[in-house]
């Protein structure tokens, strides 16, 4: 069978740009340890910016215009998204707390590198299983990237910058 581009290649265009990301991010907070206390507060603010500019509205992009369509495709009284929707409950919480801890005026930075590693960890683990798991069921359903895009209502990876 012939390569051909997928129905949610730009879906997957943007998960592998916030990838890039979080490597970036991730390397940065694995040298928090024998960092300057200037460098270590720079590295913190940028991953919450980075999480707080990038991660939040792709997951605020999914709850509105990807999970709906999900939901409608598959019925059932639960909403069949829901574990995900809950994990982004989950990642926005973590966020928050990471904001804080950078924000503060003495912040745990041994606490920081431990809860972003986790975190970056989540968010790489919800991009697989939504990879996995629920873009086949697009695929399955639509026949073209546009068909696709009309469903979701707009451009598909408008969600990330």
């Amino acid at each position: 069978m012939p390569e051909t581009t997928k129905v949610t290649q730009g879906f997957l265009d943007g998960h592998a740009a916030l990838r890039k990301q979080l490597e970036i991010h991730k390397a940065g907070v694995g040298g928090l340890h024998g960092a300057s206390r200037e460098a270590a507060r720079v590295t913190m603010d940028r991953a919450v910016l980075f999480l707080d500019e990038e991660i939040r509205p792709h997951a605020s992009w999914e709850e509105v215009k990807f999970y709906p369509l999900l939901d409608s495709m598959v019925g059932g009284r639960a909403p069949f998204t829901a574990t995900m929707r809950h994990e982004h409950a989950i990642i926005d919480r973590w966020i928050e707390d990471l904001a804080v801890n950078a924000g503060s005026t003495a912040p745990d930075v041994v606490w920081f590198a431990r809860s972003a590693d986790r975190l970056f960890g989540l968010i790489e683990a919800h991009f697989e299983e939504e990879e996995a798991v629920l873009l086949p069921i697009l695929e399955r359903r639509y026949e073209t990237a546009d068909d696709f895009e009309r469903a979701v209502g707009g451009e598909i990876h408008a969600h990330s910058h």
